[in-house]
């Protein structure tokens, strides 16, 4: 083993070694209640964006001279999906506060979309609600600050490892192997015991 590898371990055992593990006790995190989302059927909507992805043979030109003429703004272009684009609405005026209004506007932007024949389809930005809460205590009291920093015990708010946005990708799968180096780990743990080698 080289060196620099065996130095660094050092020092990563070292600070593992350091930390200091006293119990502390953060503010749960608040559900922020966006006013964008609005009541659509048996869900909500994002009442400020449309999901609209390309015919194959559509160019960038065309789709241009579509959002200039409806005041759109190409938020996000999307790599996975082929022509899969996000969009957003102009800010509404001033008056159209009330959701059923916000929604009327939502719904005939996206039938003006449908109408211009550019696009394969256009999808309301539904709002994903988890279907299971995370129960684990260290997490729902923030101790485990580090996946998901709000700001308690004076820590700067977001610097974690946006852990709710990854979990909305993929939650895990046992192909994936992970190495920990560690001081120690303990392997009756509920979320290890299935899952560790040893």
């Amino acid at each position: 083993m080289n060196r620099q590898l065996q130095n660094g371990i050092l020092v990563v055992a070292l600070m593992g070694g350091a930390i200091n593990s006293t119990d502390i006790h953060a503010a749960p995190l608040e559900v922020v209640n966006d006013p964008s989302f609005i009541d659509y059927g048996k869900g909500q909507v994002n009442s400020d964006y449309l999901l609209v992805r390309l015919k194959e043979k559509i160019d960038q030109a065309q789709l241009d001279r579509e959002i200039e003429k409806t005041g759109l703004k190409l938020i996000r272009e999307f790599t996975l999906v082929p022509g899969l684009k996000l969009l957003a609405l102009p800010e509404p005026p001033a008056k159209v506060q009330v959701n059923q209004q916000r929604l009327k506007r939502l719904l005939a932007t996206k039938r003006s979309l449908e109408a211009s024949g550019l696009f394969r389809y256009v999808e309301l930005d539904y709002v994903d609600k988890p279907l299971a809460k995370v129960t684990d205590s260290g997490f729902v009291d923030g101790t485990l600050w580090g996946l998901e920093n709000a700001g308690q015990n004076g820590g700067k708010i977001d610097a974690d490892i946006d852990v709710e946005q990854a979990w909305d990708i993929t939650s895990g799968t046992p192909d994936t192997v992970v190495a920990v180096i560690d001081t120690g780990v303990r392997v009756t743990h509920n979320d290890l015991i299935d899952q560790i080698w040893t």
